[in-house]
């Protein structure tokens, strides 16, 4: 332990709230900062004394509060001045005391003792993401792609990522397993040999297939360092002997090394069929066993002048150590920094908001060769697979009702698949054709819309088992039959029964296409054989071909109807616009041709009222002219009758 004096800053984030908390109010802190992330924790001190102390109603929230500390010297820095050790990361645990005064009128919470524990954002949100998902012909790095979150940036550097498998299965959701995703990628990568590192000062995470020797370097002074440990860990004794169980080409292949003591290994056991499945594996294996490398703790007597972090190379120059020292010469990483803070002054209103204060420290720094191959890993729970899922036998042959199979094949490898749907994720997986549980006597593929349990490895699915009875096969109880059904369907089939009549044994073999019936039974005393044209069939395939089945064409307008939508779908926004032109210049059209006839029917409807008052003139004067003449007459008829 020792005395130095520091600059310590927390800033809490809490939406869009900041809050700084200085030295002087930080009074305890402790980081321990590894090669794939961090975790750290601190307790300080706020006083609602002059102002209010506005982050204990945030902090009793549960909305997400990040964390950021941040620690460097003060004395004696070089030219320039060094950058502070930072960590940021989001609190994981937090709790808050209050200190009332009661001499004080209203007994008034005058402090607040605050405390955080934090860790760095992708293990602390990949341990609470537990994805079940499913990718067919899909690559590694698309499928960690998806899985990123809000607050986590990853850089892949990785060829291993870049290889397209048949499928990809994340089994984290799934009954039984415990594993996060943070704990299958941490998997992944102990299992692939590859390196996941955290980079402390721009907050990024790296998968990568080999360490960064591009590192910033640094140098630590005699006078820096209380003591240096050598720490020397286990070696291999053992070798490992690749085993592949293909009983076509079986093959043991044994990866040796220097250190290994005859008689003790350790198998790989596999069943791979292709050559080159099995040569990259022992190619795998053999970089996998390599000893780890020697490492060197560090521990410190006083606060670093020149900052380092995880990954930062150190180099024990031949001017400041003596050659004695056994790191004299040699280049190393640092993988992991420990450091603990408590201040000096403890009281709780002294030097709070002070921006420097005292510290009595822990420090100490752990480091590897420069070309050590060990991966240093957290600890991770395995995976559970398989996980099983239901599917479906997809067969484009035939009707969609038919009973029919088909067989992809692989052209780099020859191999035969079955393609099977898997509904829950409306993917199509290939997996192996194989007789599954039958022997090779018998030759039963699984024909289309067969409903199986399917097991779902990382880059392989098998087939479990069948989950129903075909249409037709069930027979009634009462029968105690077996029964055997050929065939795509009812009108192409071959049937064998075994039942029982009266407590006695009846076979059946019934071919049946179309109307067209043969019949072989054996019964007590008898044998039937049997040819003919059934004409109740001929007449259910009348009705038949008049009326299709329900079922069949409800099932193919079905599918026509998905594919239909989804192309109408796609066609519907490339012809809206089309269409709504056409529409409006349709509307317009018509529009001006109602306009034109209103007009022409408006000039109509004029010239018939003028025609009509020019014929309603006539006839007033024509009434005239007869009311005229009509007077005359009975004027002369007045005179006559006088006479």
């Amino acid at each position: 332990m020792f005395s130095d004096t520091l600059q310590v800053d927390l800033e809490l984030v809490v939406n869009d709230g900041h809050f700084r908390v200085p030295s002087g109010s930080i009074k305890n802190f402790q980081v321990k900062l590894y090669s794939y992330g961090f975790e750290a924790k601190a307790d300080f001190w706020i006083s609602s004394d002059i102002s209010e102390d506005e982050l204990f109603p945030k902090f009793t929230k549960l909305d997400q509060i990040e964390a950021r500390l941040s620690i460097r010297g003060v004395y004696n820095l070089p030219s320039p001045a060094p950058e502070p050790l930072m960590v940021k990361g989001l609190v994981t645990w937090k709790s808050v005391s209050e200190v009332a005064f009661e001499e004080v009128k209203g007994h008034p919470v005058l402090l607040r003792h605050y405390t955080i524990h934090f860790q760095d954002v992708a293990q602390v949100l990949w341990r609470q993401h537990f994805p079940t998902a499913l990718y067919p012909d899909a690559k590694m790095s698309d499928v960690i792609k998806g899985q990123l979150v809000k607050g986590v940036t990853l850089e892949m550097q990785w060829d291993t990522l870049e290889k397209e498998q048949r499928m990809i299965c994340l089994s984290q959701g799934a009954v039984r397993n415990g594993a996060s995703f943070y704990d299958f990628l941490m998997w992944y990568v102990a299992a692939e040999n590859g390196v996941f590192t955290y980079d402390s000062q721009k907050n990024t995470y790296t998968l990568s297939d080999k360490k960064n020797s591009q590192s910033r370097e640094v140098s630590f002074v005699p006078h820096e360092v209380e003591e240096v440990q050598v720490h020397l860990p286990e070696t291999y004794r053992h070798t490992v002997k690749v085993l592949n169980a293909y009983s076509e080409k079986p093959q043991s292949e044994e990866v040796k090394q220097d250190q290994a003591v005859a008689g003790a290994h350790r198998d790989v056991l596999l069943r791979v069929p292709i050559a080159a499945d099995f040569e990259s594996r022992k190619s795998l294996e053999t970089e996998k066993l390599k000893n780890r490398e020697h490492e060197i703790e560090l521990v410190l007597k006083q606060f670093p002048l020149k900052t380092f972090r995880t990954g930062s190379l150190v180099e024990f120059d031949k001017q400041n150590w003596s050659k004695e020292v056994f790191p004299h010469g040699r280049k190393y990483r640092v993988y992991e920094i420990q450091i603990q803070g408590k201040a000096q002054i403890q009281e709780l209103k002294q030097e709070l908001g002070v921006e420097i204060a005292a510290y009595d420290l822990e420090m100490r720094a752990m480091l590897e060769q420069r070309d050590n191959p060990h991966v240093y890993l957290p600890p991770f729970e395995a995976p559970n697979y398989p996980i099983q899922v239901e599917g479906k036998i997809v067969s484009e042959l035939g009707e969609y009702t038919d009973k029919t199979y088909q067989i992809y094949s692989d052209e780099e490898t020859s191999q035969d698949f079955y393609t099977v749907l898997v509904p829950l994720w409306n993917k199509e997986i290939r997996i192996l054709f194989t007789p599954d549980f039958l022997t090779g006597h018998f030759y039963f593929p699984a024909y289309k819309n067969s409903r199986v349990l399917v097991a779902l490895f990382l880059y392989h699915a098998e087939i479990h088992r069948f989950l129903d009875w075909g249409e037709g096969v069930r027979l009634p109880m009462d029968t105690q039959g077996n029964h055997l059904l050929f065939g795509k369907h009812e009108e192409s089939q071959t049937s064998v029964q075994h039942v029982y009549e009266d407590g006695k044994p009846l076979l059946s073999i019934e071919r049946i296409f179309g109307v067209d019936t043969e019949l072989v039974q054996l019964k007590e005393g008898t044998l039937v054989l049997e040819t003919k044209e059934d004409e109740a069939r001929k007449e259910r395939k009348e009705r038949a071909d008049l009326t299709p089945r329900v079922a069949s064409a409800q099932s193919k307008s079905q599918s026509e109807y998905e594919a239909a939508t989804s192309e109408l779908t796609a066609n519907f926004q490339a012809t809206k616009s089309e269409v709504t032109g056409e529409i409006d210049g349709a509307f317009a059209e018509v529009k001006g041709q109602l306009e034109a006839m209103d007009a022409e029917i408006s000039g109509k409807v004029g010239e018939i009222n003028a025609r009509v008052e020019a014929a309603m003139q006539r006839m007033a004067e024509q009434t005239s002219e007869l009311k005229g003449r009509a007077a005359s007459i009975k004027g002369e008829l007045k005179e006559k009758v006088k006479l």
